[in-house]
Formats: C-alpha cells, sequence, structure tokens
C-alpha cells in the first residue's frame, strides 16, 4: 500500500474522538541513547501579567515521524489554553508559520474542559501530520500555543502541564489515548515527553554558566558547569545535539542530579568524525545544561550557549589534541 494512502489512516489513528489510540510503549532516553524514539520538550515564555507562551519541540532518534499526537494534562482551575477549539486548520492558533515546518504541516488541535476519571484535569491534545501524506515532520519547533492562568494560580510556584504517556493513557470518550507517534508506514514510534512547568510565585533559577565539555578522551565527554549564585538547592539536567542548535537537544537521563559534573559514556557507540584543525579525526557534540529549584519545581531555560565536546580518536597517542576544531 503506498504512502498516501496510509496516511488518513494515521491521522485518524491519532485525532481525539476518532478510532483508538497508537499502542506506544513509553521509551527511556538512556546515556548512548540506543533505541527509535521520539523526544518532545517545550520552553515557556512570558507574554503577558497571565498568558505564558508554550513553544514545544521534537527530536528523533532513529527515525523521523510521519505524524506527532502530543497530549498533556492540567489543573483547570489553575489555568486554560487559548486555542481554538476543535478546529482543524493549518495553523490553529498552535503554530508559528516558517519557524521549522513548511506550509503543508496541518495542526490539529483539540481542547476537552475535562476528563471523566479526573474532573479536575483537562486536556490539550496537538496532532501534526503533513496535509499531502507524503513527508515527515522536521526537527525542531513544532507546535505553540498559549496559557493564560486564572485568579486561584496565584498562590501556586508553578504550573505543571503533565505528558500523557501510553503507561498511564486517559480516557475520553471510550478511548484510551496517549501521546504517540508513527512513521510513514503508519508503524508506531515510542514517545518520550518532558513535563512543561510554568513559573507563577517562583523565579526560575538562572541557567547553569560555564559550561564546558572535554577534548581529551576516547570514549567519553566529561560535561561540567558553575550553579547560578543562590543560596537555593539545585539539580541539573545535560542535553546533547550532533549540531549547534538548542532546537534540537535531547536530555541523556531522565533524573536530575546534583552533581556539577557528567560524563556521557560513548563506550560502543560508533564514533566517526569530521577533521580538526591539527588533521585529526574527531566527533563534536554539544551540550547545554538546565537547572531546576529542588523546593519550588521552578526551571530554567537552556544555558545560553553550547559547550561542544570531542571524542579523541583511538589512534591518537597524546592526551588532546591541540589546534581548532
Amino acid at each position: 500500500m503506498g504512502t498516501k494512502n496510509n496516511i488518513p489512516a494515521i491521522i485518524a489513528s491519532c485525532l481525539l474522538f476518532l478510532g483508538t489510540a497508537f499502542g506506544m510503549l513509553q521509551a527511556t532516553a538512556s546515556a548512548d541513547n540506543t533505541g527509535a524514539y521520539i523526544h518532545v520538550r517545550a520552553d515557556v515564555t512570558q507574554e503577558s501579567e497571565d498568558v505564558f507562551g508554550v513553544t514545544v519541540y521534537q527530536n528523533s532518534n532513529g527515525v523521523r515521524p510521519a505524524v506527532l499526537a502530543v497530549y498533556l494534562t492540567f489543573d483547570n482551575n489553575l489555568a486554560e489554553p487559548i486555542v481554538q477549539k476543535d478546529s482543524i486548520t493549518n495553523n490553529a492558533g498552535l503554530v508559528t508559520a516558517g519557524i521549522n515546518q513548511t506550509s503543508t504541516v496541518r495542526i490539529d488541535a483539540v481542547y476537552h474542559a475535562s476528563l471523566p476519571d479526573a474532573p479536575e484535569r483537562a486536556c490539550i491534545a496537538m496532532v501534526a501530520y503533513h496535509a499531502d501524506g507524503g513527508e515527515t515532520l522536521h526537527p525542531g519547533a513544532v507546535f505553540s500555543f498559549s496559557m493564560r492562568l486564572s485568579q486561584d494560580a496565584r498562590d501556586s510556584d508553578s504550573i505543571q502541564l503533565e505528558p500523557v504517556l501510553a503507561s498511564s493513557p486517559i480516557r475520553l470518550a471510550e478511548h484510551h489515548l496517549a501521546s504517540s507517534a508513527a512513521n510513514l508506514n503508519g508503524e508506531g514510534i515510542a514517545v518520550v515527553v518532558e513535563p512543561v512547568s510554568i513559573p507563577v510565585a517562583c523565579v526560575p533559577p538562572e541557567p547553569p554558566a560555564a559550561v564546558r565539555a572535554s577534548w581529551r578522551y576516547r570514549d567519553a565527554i566529561l560535561v561540567t558547569w558553575t550553579p547560578a549564585n543562590t543560596t537555593d538547592t539545585h539539580a541539573y539536567r545535560v542535553y546533547r545535539s550532533d549540531t549547534n542548535d538548542s532546537a534540537l537537544a535531547m536530555p541523556l537521563t531522565d533524573a536530575w542530579q546534583q552533581e556539577l559534573t557528567y560524563t556521557d559514556d560513548f563506550q560502543g557507540v560508533n564514533k566517526d568524525g569530521g577533521t580538526g584543525g591539527c588533521g585529526c579525526v574527531r566527533t563534536a557534540y554539544h551540550y547545554w545544561v538546565r537547572a531546576r529549584d529542588m523546593d519550588t519545581g521552578c526551571e530554567s531555560g537552556l544555558s545560553a550557549s553550547s559547550a561542544r565536546g570531542i571524542l579523541r580518536p583511538w589512534w591518537l597517542p597524546s592526551l588532546s589534541c591541540t589546534g581548532a576544531p
């Protein structure tokens, strides 16, 4: 069966009230990033006193999705999304044209007022796919929407948008649904979605500073950073990309850590790369770090600029490779 004949069925499976959701298994991101999965994260910016913008990014390890459905739940007494309800249009208030996807990408958005099994919670569902059915989604920004906070949210440190994963689907209209994805052949791809934290009363910590990545080890890159100048207790998460583009950064662990160093282990990983300034063959990776206040749950953005780490080739006898990469 051709690709274009498969895509309508994929789309129907993702839409909130049409058919059964994909039966994905939640993937767990490991240090060496083995296995194919889609990683979804978001950046939050304040647009006005009570409105926050949320930009959702996706990147894949192994295969690009042809269709991606993201489900987020939240306390409907504290916030509501600013979207067109039950709309099916190219932009539906959810995507900024041209930021990453082409004009043929459709965004279907459904906002459900409350969940039958948890009436205090609501769900926003976002589904992206190419209308012509023959392309995959580009990595990077794919959704953007806004959340308006209620008066009841004023005393909260932060508002959490919790991802719906295959391990704990929600029930809507007799269907059990979860964040999911599929390739051009309609085959399911595992999805990992980071929770979204909207700061309210809490002050987000400053991103970690002086992020550095090593150039001297054959099978590992050591990432180090310094904390913000504060007495608060912070935890950290390290992100990595093959290119210097934070929109494509993926976390190296699910857990937050309090240590100020992280070892990215590449033992057994193919490390082919390009040539550096001294004529050495090297593989480069880019790293960012995010901070989280352990008392309030408030999170910083990613560190402002990436740290470039390089693996030393196995045949290079010296401890480091001099020269600009």
